[in-house]
C-alpha cells in the first residue's frame, strides 16, 4: 500500500511540473505498448470496431525525458515551406489538444482525442497542399484556420484508414491566410510514431496546370504538340535509384504529366526538347494522386542539355497511363516543347480537328456519320454563341465562303439510329472562324433541344473567309450516330461565266477540275483594262500569278501546272481563282491532286 501511494505521489508531481519544449524525440520504445482507448471515446464514432494506438504511460517514463514535441500545440506550430514535405516524428510526449467538440461537424467524420502535433501554412489563393500521413496510431489529420475552434473551422480532414495505414489529405486554398496542420489519431490519448510525405504548392507562383498526375494534359488521338516551362513546377515525380529508374536518370527535376487513355495495340511517338537536360518516361499503373515510379514502361534520357528526346512505345495493356516530361538533375527546369503522334486502334474519324476538316462544296449536304470515336477537342462558353457548354466528342466541316453566300443544315443524333436504341446524345452546332478561339470567332450556334432531336442552323457569310462548320453535343458521353443535311447556297459571283454572251465579265469553271498536270481557267472581258488572275490557298496567300496586265476585251484562257510563283509543285488539296478587273471580282475552286 505504502509502494503504491508513493507511486500515485509521484505521478502527481509529475503531472503538475510543465514539460520543457524540445524537438528531441523520446528513446523508448513505445510500439510495444498497445492500450485499448476508455469505451465513452469510442463509442462515439460509428466506426465500432478500429484499433487504437498504444495509450499514454507516462507513468512509465523516466522523469528526465519528459519533454513535449516544440510543435506540440499552434501557439509552437512549425512553418512547412513551399515544395516538398518528407517529415517524421513521435507523438509519445505530445499532448491532446485538439479534438472536435461535435462529431457529427467532424470533418475527418470521427473524434480525434490523440496526442498530436502541429505545423503551419501561410497560404495564398490558389495555392494547395497533399499529404500522406502514417502513425503507428490509428492516425487523423485535418486543416483548420482556427485552433481555438476546430470544429467549425476545419476545411480539410482525413480519417478514412485504421492503424498505421496512410490517410491522404489534398486540398487547395481559396482563401488566403495562415492555416493549421493538426496530426492527431482516432482513440482517446493514444500515440504513436508518424511519417508525413507530400508538397505544398505553389506558395504564390502558380504551377502549370499539368503539374501532376491528377490534372495531367490528356493526349487525343493523332498529333499534339504542347510547349512551356517547368520553373514553377515541382519535382513530383522522381526514382529512387538508377536501378529502379526505366530512363537511365533519377529524374530529379520538375516535371509536368500527360494523360494517355490508351487501347492495347496504340503506339506514341514523343518528340521533347527541353533547355534542361531532358528526361521522358511513361507510368503505367497510378496509385490515386501518386503514381508508382516502379511501374515504369519506357523512358529515355539519350542527349544532353537542349537536345531532343525521342520516347516511342507500343501499349500492350488497355489502361490509364502518365507521361512525364522531366529533367536529370536535382530541382533542374527550363522551357520545353512537345510533340507526340498517338495511333489509336481505334482511331477517331479523319475530320475529328479542324486541320483535318472535310470540305463542304456548294450545293446540297447530305452528311452521316459517328463521333464514337471522336474526342472532345472544342466546346463554346455558356455566354457564346450556342448558349451551352458542348463538352462531347465533335468533328468538323470546313466552307470556302464568300459574301452573300448561305448555309442551312439540320443535324441531331436521332434516337432510330443509334446502334444500341439508346437515347443519341443532344446535339450542338456551331459555326467558327479560327477554331484555336472558338469563343470569340464563334458567328452562328444553335443548341435548343434535347439528346435524340435536331437542330437547325442557318447563317449568311458576310464576309470572305474559311469557316469551320462543328458538329458536336451536349454531354460529356460516349458520342453516337449523326445525320446531317441541308444546302450551301454559293452567290452569283462564284459561277460567273455559266452563262451569258463574249462581252461579259466572267471567269469560267477551271477545266480539268480535279487535275494531276494542268488546268486551264477561260474568262472573259467586257471592256479592256488591268486583270489580275491569281491562284490562292485556303488561307488567303497567293500561290501563283497567271495574269497581271492590260488586257483587251474579249475570251482569253491561262493555264495553270499546280507550281507556286517559285516553281515549285504546291501540295494537294483545294485552291482557288480569282479574276479581278476594274472593282469586278469573280472566284473559282481548284482542286489539286496527285
Amino acid at each position: 500500500m505504502r509502494l503504491i501511494t508513493r507511486f500515485c505521489v509521484g505521478l502527481a508531481l509529475l503531472a503538475s511540473m510543465p514539460l520543457a519544449a524540445t524537438a528531441a524525440s523520446h528513446a523508448v520504445d513505445v510500439t510495444a505498448v498497445v492500450l485499448p482507448a476508455p469505451t465513452s471515446q469510442r463509442a462515439e464514432s460509428p466506426e465500432m470496431g478500429r484499433s487504437s494506438g498504444p495509450s499514454d504511460p507516462i507513468a512509465a517514463a523516466p522523469a528526465a525525458t519528459l519533454q513535449a514535441p516544440s510543435n506540440d500545440n499552434c501557439a509552437g506550430a512549425i512553418t512547412i515551406p513551399c515544395g516538398n514535405i518528407n517529415l517524421s516524428g513521435d507523438t509519445f510526449l505530445a499532448t491532446n489538444d485538439y479534438d472536435f467538440s461535435d462529431t457529427t461537424l467532424s470533418c475527418t467524420h470521427y473524434s480525434a482525442p490523440g496526442h498530436d502535433v502541429v505545423y503551419k501554412l501561410n497560404a495564398q489563393v490558389g495555392d494547395q497542399i497533399w499529404v500522406d500521413y502514417q502513425s503507428l496510431a490509428d492516425a487523423s489529420i485535418y486543416l483548420v484556420k482556427d485552433c481555438s475552434d476546430v470544429t467549425h473551422t476545419c476545411v480539410a480532414g482525413a480519417d478514412d484508414g485504421k492503424q498505421n495505414e496512410v490517410e491522404h489529405l489534398s486540398y487547395t486554398f481559396t482563401t488566403a491566410g495562415t492555416y493549421y496542420l493538426i496530426l492527431d489519431s482516432y482513440a482517446a490519448n493514444s500515440y504513436g510514431t508518424w511519417t508525413m510525405v507530400g508538397q505544398f504548392l505553389s506558395c504564390g507562383l502558380m504551377p502549370p496546370p499539368n503539374d501532376r498526375c491528377p490534372t495531367g494534359t490528356a493526349l487525343s488521338c493523332g498529333t499534339n504538340s504542347y510547349s512551356g516551362t517547368t520553373e514553377n513546377a515541382a519535382n513530383d515525380y522522381f526514382f529512387p535509384s538508377l536501378g529502379a529508374s526505366c530512363a537511365n536518370s533519377l529524374a530529379g527535376g520538375r516535371d509536368v504529366a500527360f494523360k494517355i487513355n490508351a487501347t492495347a495495340g496504340d503506339s506514341i511517338n514523343v518528340q521533347y526538347t527541353s533547355s534542361a537536360n531532358a528526361v521522358a518516361y511513361i507510368l503505367g499503373d497510378s496509385l490515386g494522386d501518386c503514381p508508382n515510379m516502379m511501374s515504369c514502361v519506357a523512358g529515355v534520357n539519350a542527349t544532353g542539355t537542349g537536345a531532343t528526346e525521342t520516347l516511342a512505345y507500343r501499349f500492350t495493356f488497355s489502361g490509364v497511363y502518365d507521361l512525364i516530361l522531366d529533367s536529370d538533375g536535382a530541382g533542374s527546369f527550363g522551357t520545353w516543347n512537345m510533340t507526340s503522334t498517338l495511333v489509336c486502334v481505334n482511331g477517331p474519324p479523319p475530320n475529328d480537328l479542324c486541320s483535318g476538316a472535310i470540305t463542304l462544296p456548294c450545293g446540297n449536304i447530305n452528311l452521316s456519320g459517328t463521333t464514337k470515336y471522336a474526342n472532345n477537342d472544342y466546346t463554346v462558353p455558356v455566354s457564346g454563341c450556342t448558349g451551352s457548354v458542348p463538352a462531347g466528342p465533335d468533328v468538323v466541316y470546313k466552307i470556302n465562303a464568300y459574301p452573300g453566300d448561305s448555309l442551312n443544315i439540320t443535324f441531331g443524333f436521332p434516337d432510330n439510329i443509334q446502334p444500341s436504341h439508346a437515347d443519341g446524345p443532344d446535339a450542338v452546332i456551331y459555326l467558327v472562324m479560327d477554331c484555336g478561339s472558338t469563343s470569340t470567332t464563334c458567328v452562328a450556334g444553335r443548341d435548343v433541344t434535347v439528346g435524340g432531336e435536331l437542330e437547325t442552323l442557318s447563317y449568311k457569310f458576310i464576309y470572305g473567309h474559311t469557316y469551320y462548320l462543328i458538329l458536336d453535343s451536349y454531354d460529356p458521353t460516349p458520342g453516337g450516330n449523326w445525320i446531317a443535311s441541308g444546302k450551301l447556297t454559293c452567290a452569283a459571283h462564284t459561277a460567273v461565266g455559266d452563262e451569258g454572251g463574249a462581252t461579259e465579265f466572267r471567269l469560267g469553271a477551271p477545266a480539268p477540275n480535279p487535275f494531276d498536270a494542268t488546268s486551264t481557267v477561260r474568262f472573259s472581258l467586257a471592256t479592256p483594262g488591268r486583270v489580275r488572275l491569281k491562284i490562292y490557298d485556303l488561307a488567303g496567300r497567293v500561290v501563283r500569278t497567271l495574269v497581271d496586265g492590260d488586257m483587251a476585251a474579249g475570251q482569253h484562257a491561262a493555264t495553270w501546272n499546280g507550281h507556286d510563283d517559285s516553281g515549285l509543285p504546291v501540295q494537294a488539296g483545294t485552291y482557288y481563282a480569282r479574276l479581278v478587273q476594274g472593282g469586278r471580282v469573280a472566284y473559282r475552286t481548284l482542286i489539286f491532286i496527285r
